[in-house]
């Protein structure tokens, strides 16, 4: 758990969404929508969280959470087109006569598979980062969808295409994944809400589901309802069977079929000899990193692999 600093989370959370009539409060399995973004705020910055709404349901569903909403959100700054820095700013001014806050933390309502760890690896990235002005979360853009690869439809009815490329040349590129978590420093986004400095925070695909449009909605409720859900003496089992020390010793004694042949010899290289210290990078076939690091990004941060 991220020890508290001067943050302040922000839900913003306003009526009359037009692609799926009140959003916020729509039933997605056993919860409204919302609720899912009220349910993992980490418990060190409960007080400190506020949702920015002009809708009476949503506050009465926040009460009941223990967040903060007492700030009426006014109807200037409830429209489709206010900026999410005229949101920021609304909100500054009316908490200035009563507290300062040093980070505005964003959490849109509409991203129901983010969790607290999330939030507390974010927070952690950026107050580690001394210069930075932001923090956004992304996701990594598929290769078949980057601009090298993009193509262009001319008069005639055919195809532009660009120059192939071999894909370890292509560049990475990153999209913002709906605002599933925002940080950002006081007061930049008087000037510009991300500033200059922006620290990317990588996300996966579950993670990062942003729910805007029916279709959204429709794969929430696919993924809601199958998720597979671990009972906590069958989840101890599994953290006891795999413990470092356990598996270290199975693999000294047996070895293990599925560990990978390195790239400087022919034999098996064990994965479980060096612990946190494990330099995978220099072991493994630069394409498998690659596509490792892509698959458990946000399990890497988490154990210092990155």
């Amino acid at each position: 758990m991220i020890k508290k600093k001067n943050f302040a989370i922000l839900i913003p959370a306003r009526k009359g969404s037009k692609t799926i009539k009140n959003k916020n409060i729509i039933r997605l399995g056993k919860k409204k929508l919302i609720e899912y973004t009220f349910s993992e705020i980490p418990k060190n910055l409960l007080k400190d969280t506020y949702v920015v709404s002009n809708d009476e349901r949503v506050k009465k569903i926040a009460k009941k959470y223990k967040i903060n909403n007492s700030y009426i959100r006014p109807n200037d700054l409830s429209r489709d087109n206010t900026s999410l820095g005229d949101t920021i700013f609304g909100f500054d001014n009316w908490i200035n006569a009563k507290k300062k806050y040093d980070f505005y933390l964003i959490l849109q309502p509409t991203s129901p598979f983010r969790k607290s760890y999330h939030i507390d690896l974010a927070l952690k990235k950026i107050l580690n980062d001394k210069i930075a002005d932001s923090l956004v979360s992304c996701v990594e853009v598929p290769h078949n969808f980057t601009p090298e690869l993009l193509m262009t439809k001319k008069n005639d009815g055919y195809l532009k295409v660009k120059k192939l490329f071999n894909r370890q040349k292509k560049k990475l590129y990153f999209a913002r994944n709906g605002a599933a978590i925002y940080i950002i420093k006081h007061p930049v986004f008087y000037k510009n809400v991300f500033g200059k400095n922006v620290l990317p925070f990588l996300m996966d695909f579950k993670s990062s589901i942003d729910v805007n449009t029916l279709e959204d909605l429709k794969l929430a409720r696919i993924i809601s309802k199958y998720e597979k859900k671990f009972d906590d003496e069958k989840a101890k089992k599994i953290i006891q069977e795999c413990k470092f020390d356990k598996l270290q010793r199975l693999e000294k004694i047996n070895g293990f079929r599925e560990a990978m042949i390195g790239k400087n010899n022919n034999e098996r290289l064990r994965f479980f000899n060096l612990g946190s210290d494990n330099d995978y990078k220099k072991l493994l076939d630069g394409d498998l990193v690659h596509e490792m690091n892509n698959l458990y990004r946000v399990e890497l941060e988490k154990y210092n692999y990155e």
